[in-house]
């Protein structure tokens, strides 16, 4: 009797032996093949944003490279980054077109090379440039995007805010009082009136040039030489106009920090 109890007792230890081994071996099969799945997510995962690094797809072109590229006419800059952020600061003479807008481009401008400005935030934009590319246009990408052009200090346009002190060190404010007493005292001007044109023709200084602020930009070649006084009826777009003038190399600029008609009267 003892016997048989004792051969009982060995058979339930060997069966539970037997099944931990089982658990054991069942275990390490779950483990390796959840292992050799989450290495082979990570490994696809790498492979995509290789596949998506703009320095793998594109030719790289520096900042500095860009900067001297400003205004030649067999270079096109296209900024893809928001409207909102591109009138905040933005590369002289680039184009902001959306994604969408980019599929559409005019295939006449293949025989420019194409610079895009990105902000690196969006695949898609990624693909719609691939596409430009296979399609024939001359692609070439700003190494760093805009931040890095910016953060060394290379020119840009600025949208000119009254409360930022790096656009009011940009300027120079008149006041009506004193603008006229230089004027009688001999010192010559040159008006520069960034209204629309539309108010500029219902009245305006004599002699002054009409050039609206939204326009200046592309305009440039436009602006008179000389010491110019910025005019406007409101101040705020004045001195925005001085800001822009400045950041496109103008220096003998001031503004007049009244309205217009004050000068007038």
């Amino acid at each position: 009797m003892q016997k048989e109890r004792k051969n009982h007792r060995i058979f339930i230890g060997a069966f539970l032996i037997i099944l931990l081994l089982l658990f054991f071996s069942l275990g390490k099969i779950f483990w390796q093949k959840k292992q050799t799945q989450k290495n082979s997510t990570t490994k696809n995962s790498a492979n995509t944003t290789e596949e998506k690094n703009p320095q793998k797809l594109f030719s790289l072109i520096s900042p500095q490279e860009v900067e001297q590229k400003i205004g030649q006419t067999d270079y096109l800059i296209i900024d893809l980054r928001p409207d909102f952020v591109f009138e905040d600061c933005h590369i002289e003479s680039s184009l902001n077109l959306s994604p969408e807008d980019l599929e559409k481009l005019p295939a006449e401008n293949k025989n420019k090379k194409i610079i895009i400005v990105d902000d690196f935030s969006n695949d898609s934009n990624i693909e719609k440039i691939l596409n430009l590319q296979k399609n024939g246009f001359q692609i070439f990408y700003l190494d760093g995007g805009f931040e890095k052009y910016k953060a060394l200090g290379l020119s840009t346009i600025s949208f000119g805010y009254p409360d930022s002190p790096f656009d009011v060190a940009k300027t120079k404010p008149i006041d009506s009082a004193t603008l006229k007493s230089r004027l009688e005292n001999g010192e010559k001007f040159k008006f520069l009136d960034v209204r629309s044109t539309k108010n500029f023709e219902k009245s305006h200084i004599s002699g002054s040039v009409n050039l609206p602020l939204e326009e200046l930009e592309k305009r440039k070649t436009e602006v008179p030489f000389g010491r110019l006084v910025v005019v406007d009826n409101n101040p705020l777009r004045a001195f925005q106009a001085a800001v822009r003038l400045f950041d496109l190399h103008f220096i003998d600029v001031v503004y007049l920090s009244e309205d217009l008609e004050k000068l007038r009267n």
